[in-house]
């Protein structure tokens, strides 16, 4: 072999092992831009899903209460803005156990308001034989009254003696006989404001 044919091999070699280099350097290159690739869509797929969580977890925020503060004077209810119900759990009472009522209140309006419970505004009357038997509005007077918010039920008990107005005091006239009588509240405030009658026989 003479010294052109050598020059000429290791021409070749090296033009070889410069081509197996830059093949290696290429798929470097190739594998490092798909792991690039793929890091960058990994982290913007987190990000995403993390968004994507925290809202979705997150509790929708309530519209705040507007509640009344302490010195303020609550205003009265209207009438339309109340139900009130009266029940009994019987349907004929004696003359000595005496009537009870269940009364229940439900608040149909939207802002909280306040309605006596006093005898001389929650007017309990009775009647017997189309007449007024007794009535409670001059009663002594015990001042009482609830305070409610929209859709709350006040449950409360109101009893009757079975005695009719006297002259010297509310409830100490004659005593019911037996028959049948009926049962109403009536509001002076808000006015119009009545429950239903329901009927009652005293034995």
């Amino acid at each position: 072999m003479n010294e052109q044919q050598r020059k000429r091999q290791l021409f070749l070699r090296r033009r070889l092992m410069f081509l197996v280099v830059l093949l290696f350097a290429v798929l470097i290159l190739v594998n490092l831009g798909k792991l690039v690739s793929s890091g960058i869509h990994a982290l913007t797929a987190n990000g995403k899903q993390q968004t994507t969580d925290v809202v979705s977890n997150t509790p929708t925020a309530s519209a705040p209460e507007t509640d009344i503060p302490d010195n303020t004077v609550v205003p009265n209810c209207n009438t339309n803005d109340l139900s009130v119900q009266v029940d009994t759990d019987k349907s004929s009472f004696t003359q000595q156990e005496g009537l009870r009522l269940l009364v229940k209140t439900t608040y149909l309006g939207q802002k909280r308001c306040s309605v006596k419970t006093s005898t001389d505004n929650r007017i309990l009357l009775i009647r017997f034989d189309n007449k007024d038997f007794y009535n409670s509005q001059n009663c002594a007077v015990d001042d009482l009254g609830v305070i409610l918010t929209k859709g709350e039920v006040s449950t409360q008990e109101v009893t009757w003696n079975m005695h009719a107005n006297g002259a010297d005091s509310c409830s100490s006239g004659d005593l019911a006989i037996p028959g049948y009588y009926t049962a109403q509240l009536i509001f002076a405030s808000p006015s119009g404001l009545t429950s239903n009658s329901i009927t009652f026989r005293v034995v």
